[in-house]
């Protein structure tokens, strides 16, 4: 088994036929199939299934993609990390994060305070909490940006002692409801649960199924119709064109595509939700991060939201 055989399996797992990898990797397809039959007969097992109307992974080809891009993940990062040919003055900065607008404010201010001859990779990921915690445990990423509550702050503390985490406080905000400018609870001052409860819910769906480990500080009762994101722009999209809610923490930075969502805040609830960021313990931060945790802080600052 080698690194390109597995850079072929996950390059295949982003397309949907062999030909599109092909071209993808700059290779023949006959190369490609050839590796790729080479390593099932290595491993034992078939990771793709083919028929005339194309290919599919296998149940065990679908755990083996998950695997291998770890791998990847990780091979690059030891390339970086300890390359010698690599410039001398090249930076990298590795943040993960929930999906606060704030934070892709702050990378975007990072990118735009750099020099033009400035040699830097930046990797920036919004995921879920349990890749969150394992992109700092890993390495993959120097800073991870999440929020404890008086629901998950046990939890989560215990959490980050058992990976050697520490947090750092931004701001703390009250839950509010995103909500589309044109819902019929728009032109509230506040709402409460039960005002929320006919219209359809939406959230980030977690990898780990625990509301310990939800990005929402809570959830409603049983909600009838339930809906799950993986990204900022698709909730903000499907909340604008219906009247679905999320709840979230009230952050604003006057993003275009948040301009179309307001924020009502959530009342008869005592739950407040504490934004921060985390990294290792004891381990310093790189140049890189040092500055982003400088624009973190004004994005935090300069971001509308309801104070706890």
């Amino acid at each position: 088994m080698t690194l390109r055989q597995l850079r072929y399996i996950v390059e295949v797992s982003n397309c949907t036929s062999l030909t599109q990898a092909a071209n993808n990797l700059f290779i023949a397809q006959p190369s490609l199939s050839n590796a790729i039959h080479e390593l099932e007969n290595e491993l034992g097992f078939k990771i793709l299934n083919r028929s005339r109307r194309g290919i599919t992974f296998t149940r065990e080809g679908m755990d083996f993609v998950l695997y291998a891009a770890q791998v990847l993940n990780q091979a690059d990062a030891l390339y970086d990390r300890f390359s010698k040919t690599r410039s001398a003055n090249a930076k990298t900065l590795n943040v993960t994060g929930h999906h606060y607008i704030f934070v892709a404010e702050a990378v975007s201010t990072f990118v735009n305070s750099l020099d033009s001859d400035t040699i830097i990779k930046i990797h920036y990921r919004e995921g879920s909490t349990s890749v969150l915690i394992d992109d700092i445990s890993t390495r993959r990423s120097e800073i991870g940006i999440i929020f404890l509550s008086d629901i998950n702050r046990g939890f989560m503390t215990q959490v980050l002692k058992e990976n050697n985490m520490e947090f750092h406080h931004l701001f703390s905000s009250h839950p509010c409801a995103y909500i589309s400018r044109n819902h019929p609870l728009a032109g509230q001052n506040s709402v409460t649960l039960d005002d929320l409860a006919p219209y359809p819910y939406i959230c980030y769906e977690q990898d780990v199924d625990s509301p310990r480990f939800a990005e929402e500080v809570l959830s409603p009762p049983s909600p009838k119709q339930i809906i799950y994101a993986h990204n900022s722009l698709s909730m903000m999209h499907i909340i604008d064109k219906t009247q679905a809610y999320n709840i979230g923490s009230g952050s604003n930075t006057g993003n275009e595509e948040y301009n179309k969502i307001c924020m009502v805040p959530i009342r008869n609830i005592v739950k407040s939700m504490q934004i921060g960021w985390i990294n290792l313990k004891n381990q310093p931060l790189s140049e890189s991060a040092e500055m982003f945790i400088e624009h973190l802080q004004r994005a935090a600052a300069n971001a509308t939201f309801i104070k706890a």
